[in-house]
């Protein structure tokens, strides 16, 4: 609940301007920066609600200033397309070359499993008549799968060959007997909020779901690829069709409705709504159309909404292509948008009545970003009637709006009716409304807080609501605390989150007692968690509201605290048990406000209003107080990073950035003194390629435990360098990023100094070395070298998604990543160089399997070996066995791999050598050649009530063994067949994943999986 609404596509400038926000020049001269008054705060007696605190717009300039190109004067993100490469690329290098040892650090996810993220795709899975089988997208965290959703807790597993780091926003399943393991995910969250992840096109499965790759044309190549930058909704015809409802971020390209025939499956699109201002003679004349709903009628109508960009207004609009010969051609849609008095639509969401074709709802977002009507059509009359929306709605206790969207309509709007009676319509928004009466008289059904008499409580801001197939009283309603399914019309309501890691955190801090698994943490719109436990945490949530930065003292883990939107603070005395001291302050200027705490002095250091900086006090004991400083010289400024320096007492390090422009005033740094009393302020002269950059964003600051001249800066930005390092206080400055050659250009959020000779070793705990948290996962380097520094990404089990911070405990090496999407992930530190030499690794293809040898020195401490074979030019490994380590120093190895497809001209293979303490090496790979053959089976695949096997001509004289196991591996069926069986009865199955393994005489083997 925490939203912006910028005028989409219009650019970042226009959005800005549009809220009042003034564009400077870059600042001419440095200024001279003096303390000029301190003035004492008072804390507030009690924090606002949160509709009157979530500073929208606050949010909205801090994540734009943070990451914007200041030469471009807007978000690039399109460069992250080009940072996944790199690290694509990066990974094939390492598989080959595995001696870096920066790639080894193990890292542990530790959820949590009970409390997720934003939701807008959910899909049940017509191959599973129990509903069990449903699929979800979220917002920054990928696509997750469970096969028991109506259990009392759901497994989810999140889908591999999905990237975990981008949003998938709608996920549809072709309907038609035959095709339904057939499925499409867009990608992409195109509702303007500052925190949506662009996506990278259309993803596909022909296996029900199991597994998925990205449609090149709507990715790489064909003539509409640019029109997918944001997928908002797809739908699958009767016909096998595909829609695709899609925003273009790349300007004279126009998104709307595209269109990929049953035949050609998502290979090639073409525009069936949209078009350009004729005579077309330049990007000028263009029409940007923004797709948003799609929906079908019980007859087979087709509904679109759209809004354009191209005529002087954000126009909302409804489209109609009845059902027939020519239904979803382009030109055979009809504008049916009604009159907005006057003014005009924006977003606008559509519902189909599922029993009635002649009745359709739609809710619509006015210019003012508020919901402004709901309307019904009437196919028959092609008429609508206004119903009534004016009901006011309970936030908090508080019944003065009828806008239950809170004025973020953009952001959570939705319509769902109930499949058996068109009369029933539920209304999303940040709580759902609901009519038994086509819309005569809404009342007020779920409330996101306390105070609404007893309505059931669910998470705020709703994105869909979905009904089971063939049920009229199960539904699911997602939003952004993850899903929640009803088997009552809505009357109560189940969490179905356990496992669903989607939670989107901006901060982490750990305890100080080594070993200790206590932790808390800062989310998005979900609170401030404690984690107490191994593994995967159920949490608890200690305060609610946006988590900002938390911090357990370093000294006394007695003393913690976590923190809400600007400067409100909930202080915990006794060991995190309750979060009651209060230390409420208002002025903050940064949605999210930059803070360090200092452990040895038990003061709160933050940003304040512009130019002013919060020193806060009594925090072990007695009433929280604050003092504000103001920095003279500063105009448009706010705090953008705060460090503690841990070597020099009261000594704090601040960055200062722009706070109102788009092109901004260039960075301040400076060091305080005396802080904790009369502080003095020394301005650091930053280098050219940062200091004189106007709008540049330094995002942390880390100065060396043990070293107080060894600095280290990030910055956040695109198109700026990154990475920057002094060894002598400021003095000189030292750039460790080379324009995107040593790393990829994306924004990096934090950094930290790993301390020379943390533990023993030739590693990187004993040279020292640099953690960043980035866009992309986690990257780290060992000793630095300017701008060859090597970076890795450090992203095994993590994944490329964004992460915000970064933590170290130096007494046991442990790590803490806090990302934007995936959760908080715990690992530990590199120790040096694993204890095993590869002396020799080699193979040979024989007749029936291929025949792998290795052998081993000064092998100790080691787990065993994993075995890993590729068919695919050494990349997408799988696993094929884990062989233990022998007793003893020099060792040799042997495996016999009798699984191998002997119809694949090349096999490669390669060692994981595992340590006991979990860090892990690579041998170099070895290729196994044979002639080409070709497989004894040709293909499998199944329908409803049969299994058809193809066998290859060659082979047709031969009997096979048919062996059809579930996917626990208990067999169900075991045939001796004949060559000219090929279709198999398993209409007794139920609906479901399944094995079929065989066999033949030859000893070939052929395995895959299958869905009825």
């Amino acid at each position: 609940m925490k939203k912006f609404n910028p005028v989409f596509l219009a650019g970042a400038i226009i959005s800005m301007l549009a809220i009042g926000v003034t564009v400077y020049l870059i600042q001419p001269s440095k200024p001279k920066l003096t303390i000029v008054a301190a003035a004492t705060i008072k804390s507030t007696t009690d924090r606002n609600k949160e509709k009157e605190t979530e500073e929208v717009e606050a949010r909205q300039r801090q994540e734009f200033l943070m990451t914007q190109d200041p030469a471009l004067k807007r978000v690039p993100r399109e460069k992250l397309a080009i940072a996944d490469e790199w690290i694509d690329n990066q990974r094939r290098w390492l598989q080959n070359n595995p001696q870096d040892i920066n790639a080894t650090i193990a890292w542990e996810e530790r959820g949590p499993n009970n409390i997720a993220g934003r939701i807008r795709a959910v899909l049940f899975d017509l191959n599973d008549a129990t509903n069990n089988t449903v699929l979800v997208g979220s917002v920054s965290g990928g696509l997750w799968r469970t096969t028991n959703f109506l259990s009392g807790s759901p497994t989810w597993s999140k889908i591999s060959t999905v990237s975990e780091n981008l949003a998938i926003n709608c996920i549809a399943q072709d309907p038609r007997v035959g095709f339904r393991n057939i499925l499409y995910a867009g990608t992409g969250e195109g509702y303007s909020n500052v925190d949506a992840v662009r996506g990278l096109g259309i993803y596909k499965s022909t296996d029900g779901g199991l597994t998925w790759a990205l449609l090149s044309a709507t990715t790489t190549s064909g003539a509409n690829v640019a029109d997918f930058t944001y997928v908002q909704d797809l739908l699958v015809y009767s016909n096998g069709d595909v829609y695709a409802s899609a925003i273009s971020a790349v300007f004279c390209n126009r998104g709307g409705v595209l269109r990929s025939t049953a035949a050609s499956g998502g290979a090639s699109w073409t525009r069936v709504i949209g078009e350009f201002v004729a005579p077309f003679t330049d990007c000028g004349d263009a029409i940007d159309f923004a797709g948003y709903d799609l929906e079908m009628s019980a007859s087979g109508d087709l509904y679109a909404s759209i809004q354009n960009f191209g005529d002087g207004a954000e126009q909302g609009k409804i489209y109609r292509s009845p059902a027939g010969g020519t239904v979803g051609d382009f030109g055979n849609w009809t504008n049916i948008t009604p009159s907005a008095g006057g003014s005009y639509f924006q977003r606008i969401d559509i519902a189909c009545a599922p029993s009635n074709n002649d009745r359709v709802y739609a809710i619509f977002q006015g210019s003012a970003s508020s919901i402004v009507s709901i309307k019904r059509y009437s196919v028959a009359g092609n008429s609508w009637t206004d119903v009534n929306n004016a009901t006011l709605w309970c936030d908090q206790g508080s019944s003065t709006s009828a806008d239950f969207s809170r004025n973020q309509a953009w952001y959570d709007l939705i319509l769902a009716v109930q499949p058996n009676d068109d009369a029933t319509v539920f209304a999303g928004g940040v709580d759902i409304m609901k009519t038994t009466n086509s819309g005569s008289v809404w009342s007020q059904v779920t409330q996101w807080a306390s105070g609404c008499a007893s309505l059931p409580q669910i998470h705020a801001d709703i994105h869909n609501i979905v009904y089971l197939p063939g049920s009229n009283n199960s539904f699911v309603v997602v939003n952004d605390g993850g899903i929640y399914y009803t088997s009552d019309n809505g009357a109560s309501y189940t969490v179905k989150n356990t496992g669903l890691n989607i939670t989107q955190y901006y901060s982490v801090a750990l305890h100080p007692t080594s070993g200790s698994n206590y932790m808390i943490g800062g989310t998005q719109d979900n609170g401030s968690h404690k984690f107490q436990n191994t593994g995967i945490n159920t949490v608890t949530t200690v305060t609610g509201g946006d988590g900002g930065f938390c911090f357990i003292d370093q000294s006394d883990a007695t003393t913690q605290f976590t923190s809400f939107t600007g400067s409100q603070y909930t202080i915990s005395r006794n060991s995190g048990s309750s979060f009651a001291t209060t230390a409420w302050f208002s002025g903050a200027d940064r949605f999210i406000n930059p803070t360090d705490y200092d452990n040895t002095q038990n003061l709160i250091y933050a940003g304040y209003a512009a130019s002013q900086y919060l020193r806060i006090t009594n925090i072990v004991s007695g009433s929280p107080s604050a003092s504000a400083f103001t920095i003279g010289g500063l105009t448009n400024y706010s705090t953008s990073a705060v460090k503690v320096d841990p070597n020099t007492a009261n000594r704090v390090f601040m960055a200062f950035a722009s706070s109102s422009a788009s092109s901004g005033d260039a960075p301040i740094l400076v060091y305080i003194d005396n802080a904790n009393a009369t502080p003095s302020i020394t301005q650091i002269t930053l280098p050219t390629g940062l200091g004189n950059i106007g709008g540049a964003y330094i995002s942390s600051i880390d100065v060396e435990e043990g070293d107080a001249n060894h600095l280290l800066l990030t910055v956040s930005n695109y198109g700026v360098a990154s990475v920057w390092e002094s060894t002598n206080l400021g003095a000189a400055w030292t750039s460790l990023d080379n324009n995107s050659v040593n790393l990829p250009d994306m924004p990096i959020r934090w950094g930290i100094f790993i301390p020379a000779g943390t533990n023993p070793g030739n590693g990187i705990n004993a040279i020292g070395g640099i953690l960043l948290a980035t866009e992309r996962g986690i990257f780290s380097c060992g000793a630095t070298s300017g701008t060859t520094t090597t970076w890795t990404a450090n992203n095994t089990a993590v994944g490329n998604v964004r992460t915000d911070m970064i933590k170290l405990r130096t007494n046991d090496r442990t790590v803490a990543a806090a990302t934007h999407g995936r959760g908080v992930f715990v690992g530990q530190l590199f120790l040096g160089a694993l204890p095993v030499t590869y002396a020799s690794f080699t193979g040979k293809a024989e007749a029936k399997h291929n025949q792998l040898n290795w052998a081993v020195e000064n092998e100790t401490n080691s787990r065993g070996y994993q075995l890993e074979r590729s068919y695919n030019n050494n990349i997408n490994f799988e696993n094929v066995a884990f062989i233990p380590s022998a007793t003893g120093s020099s060792n040799k190895y042997s495996y016999t791999d009798a699984l191998v497809d002997l119809g694949k001209e090349n096999a490669y293979y390669r060692l994981k050598q595992i340590d006991k303490d979990g860090r892990s090496q690579y041998s170099t790979i070895v290729q196994l050649g044979r002639k080409a053959g070709k497989k004894f089976v040709e293909y499998v695949s199944a329908d409803k009530n049969r299994l058809f096997i193809r066998i290859n001509n060659g082979n047709l004289s031969q009997q096979i063994q048919v062996r059809i196991t579930d996917m626990a591996g208990k067999t169900l069926r075991n045939l001796n067949l004949n060559y000219q069986t090929q279709q198999i009865d398993i209409a007794s199955l139920s609906a479901g994943v399944y094995v079929v393994e065989i066999t033949n005489k030859a000893g070939e083997r052929f395995t895959q999986q299958f869905v009825k």
